[in-house]
């Protein structure tokens, strides 16, 4: 079988992969997990303005997203606008309350500040009270070199 044969042989094959493919596109994908259908306690939502492939995100995707964008330090501002259209997110999480989990993340993330702060300080004073010990130290030995010197 020439070039041209298998050419026309594989014909049928691609044209099939490629109905495959359409098919695939017709079913609504959740842009972040890349799987495909939905369920009662999953559903697919559309929070934002995007379209296409994009448009659809699954329930508990869309948590887990918003739950590692706190985490990362990101303004609520941010939080609740589309990375990809600017569009304002619509967050309507039945079990979950994003201005809620916000405000316990930004006072935990604070308490953590403040610990550290004063453990630093406390750190900081001991080395100041080290450094004023070593200099007291310092010059009892010298003052006692200078007056056998003398």
């Amino acid at each position: 079988m020439g070039f041209h044969g298998r050419a026309a042989a594989s014909k049928p094959y691609i044209t099939k992969l490629l109905e495959e493919e359409s098919d695939e596109e017709d079913e609504d994908v959740c842009r972040i997990c890349q799987c495909k259908g939905t369920s009662p306690t999953n559903p697919l939502l559309s929070p934002c303005q995007c379209s296409g492939s994009l448009q659809y995100i699954h329930h508990d995707c869309l948590k887990r997203w918003i739950q590692t964008k706190i985490k990362s330090g990101a303004e609520l501002s941010v939080v609740k606008t589309c990375e990809l259209c600017k569009g304002s997110l619509t967050l309507d999480l039945d079990d979950f309350d994003v201005e809620e989990y916000y405000s316990q993340h930004r006072s935990t993330q604070v308490t953590l500040s403040l610990l550290l702060l004063l453990l630093l300080q406390q750190r900081f004073s001991e080395l100041l009270q080290l450094t004023q010990t070593g200099r007291t130290t310092i010059s009892r030995v010298c003052g006692v070199i200078h007056n056998c010197c003398i």
